[in-house]
């Protein structure tokens, strides 16, 4: 995931060099290495509206928000399961059915009635307790 949003803040700082009007300033690079080994995903920003997203097998993943105060996590995330990078399953706990997800940079969360639940770290020094206490509080208060 760092390696993405390094990519995002590239291509957006990338901007802030061309000085050309109009809504034709949109620049793409492919980071499909990145993201999806062996595919073409598209990085895409227009620095006149402040946008940017991601296209993948002929679909668009907008990142959320403008200019200085954009977000492609979600994009990125999106992109990450339409390529299968990350893994969902779901799980049953005594209070509800959520997903436990990963991904392949080492990343974890828990997905419950439309809302995440991020662990801290990755890989052996991921720390869940308390995505857990959040998730399980969620379940009992639904």
């Amino acid at each position: 995931m760092k390696k993405i949003l390094a990519a995002v803040i590239f291509v957006f700082s990338a901007f802030a060099l061309v000085s050309c009007g109009g809504d034709e300033n949109v620049q793409c690079e492919n980071v499909g290495e990145l993201m999806c080994p062996g595919s073409e995903v598209m990085l895409c920003a227009n620095e006149s509206k402040g946008t940017g997203w991601f296209e993948y097998e002929d679909k668009k993943y907008k990142c959320e928000g403008k200019h200085e105060d954009i977000d492609c996590d979600k994009a990125v995330e999106e992109v990450y399961k339409a390529c299968g990078q990350t893994n969902c399953e779901y799980e049953s706990g005594s209070t509800c059915d959520y997903q436990v997800c990963t991904d392949e940079n080492g990343g974890r969360w828990y997905e419950y009635n439309g809302k995440k639940y991020e662990c801290q770290g990755t890989w052996e020094d991921i720390d869940c307790d308390r995505a857990n206490s959040e998730l399980t509080e969620d379940c009992e208060n639904y």
